[in-house]
């Protein structure tokens, strides 16, 4: 009875740690947003939300290893493997991605180097074997989820996947370590898969009662979003940034919307406005994209882009396109309304001498991306087929 009263403090402790730590980054993530024009805010900011998870883990390995049992100790892994997946997620910074390579390195290293010279049977041969797969693993994991943003915010069953490979390359890095048993292997994998599910409940539940807050404040009263005020003054603080190496405005519209108004009535276009809308900011959300969304008139939408490069802003418009091409409208007679978006994208210049520059160029690209065909993004004035 002892031992299950032990194994309880210590699984209430971590997911007490997990939970604080996940709360802390959502307080910190408002002051991150609304920093992201000044570069010294954002490093302070930035500097705060990645002492966030190592002060946690500070704490998990004064808390865990004072014990005396094997269990504890490995607790205290499994939780620096729940948070490791957490914020190099969140982040999407590449130093920190390096940095999280680096680490799974060292520990590799530090596992092995004492037992290399011993692997002399074929049992830890086999065992060095695996560690070495393992970390290979993380290292191919990690390089895709930076540059394809493999995101696993949203539920579904290849993340479940996912979570699970990157538990097992994690654990399999200690299996050369002759201490760790086959069953307390499985036992730690699954236990780093539950603290990951706890934390991506967690941010998502979280994340979903701030959008809801975040739509309360005076916003476009049909979808919820940016209107056309916060627009401007949203594009402003991005043209007026000295930095604007990355920065893109994308505009988009919805093809054929006045037919939809004309044939099936404007409660079937606010319909469409409105279903447009959540289906972005689920997508962005998947993404974990942070960005500026805004209704700016009528069936037209803007996002903001800071720091993101061509490609990954093509990418992740395109995701967005893909998205509403799947849904149907139904019509009081039941036949589906499909929905395709027309879309024009710059990136700020340099040459742009003020906003309405670039938002004039920007609405060239669309309506060249309109009148080409529809269902088109176009990139710089170039129809981009993706």
């Amino acid at each position: 009875m002892t031992d299950i009263f032990d194994v309880l403090i210590t699984q209430c402790n971590a997911l007490f740690i997990i939970l604080a730590t996940v709360a802390i980054d959502f307080i910190l993530r408002p002051w991150f947003a609304t920093s992201k024009y000044s570069r010294f805010l954002m490093k302070t900011v930035m500097a705060f939300r990645i002492l966030n998870p190592c002060l946690a883990m500070l704490i998990v390995t004064v808390t865990f290893l004072q014990r005396d049992t094997i269990f504890d100790k490995l607790t205290s892994i499994s939780v620096g493997v729940a948070m490791f997946f957490y914020f190099s997620s969140l982040l999407r910074k590449k130093w920190f991605i390096n940095l999280n390579n680096l680490l799974v390195m060292l520990i590799f290293l530090s596992c092995v180097y004492g037992n290399i010279p011993t692997a002399s049977n074929g049992h830890e041969q086999f065992l060095l074997l695996i560690s070495i797969l393992g970390t290979y693993m993380l290292l191919i994991i990690n390089y895709f989820r930076f540059d394809y943003e493999i995101m696993v915010v949203k539920w579904q069953l290849t993340s479940f996947k996912f979570i699970i490979i990157y538990s097992m390359g994690w654990w399999s890095i200690f299996l050369v370590d002759t201490n760790l048993t086959l069953k307390m292997y499985i036992g730690q994998v699954l236990l780093s898969i539950v603290y990951i599910i706890v934390i991506i409940f967690m941010d998502k539940g979280i994340n979903k009662q701030l959008q809801i807050k975040l739509r309360e404040i005076a916003q476009d009263f049909l979808t919820g979003i940016g209107d056309r005020t916060i627009f401007e003054r949203e594009l402003t603080k991005l043209f007026n940034n000295n930095d604007k190496t990355n920065n893109h405005l994308v505009l988009f519209d919805i093809d054929r919307f006045k037919q939809i108004n004309d044939e099936y009535g404007h409660s079937m276009g606010d319909s469409a406005l409105r279903i447009v809308s959540q289906t972005v900011i689920d997508e962005l959300d998947v993404l974990q994209l942070d960005e500026n969304f805004f209704r700016v008139g009528g069936e037209e939408f803007a996002l903001l882009f800071s720091g993101l490069n061509k490609q990954k802003v093509i990418h992740t418009v395109s995701k967005i396109r893909d998205s509403i091409n799947q849904l149907d409208l139904i019509n009081t007679n039941d036949k589906p309304i499909k929905i395709t978006l027309s879309i024009g994208i710059a990136k700020c210049s340099q040459t742009d001498q003020d906003k309405q520059t670039l938002y004039k160029r920007v609405d060239s690209y669309l309506y060249i991306a309109k009148n080409t065909d529809k269902n088109l993004i176009n990139y710089e004035g170039e129809n981009i087929n993706e």
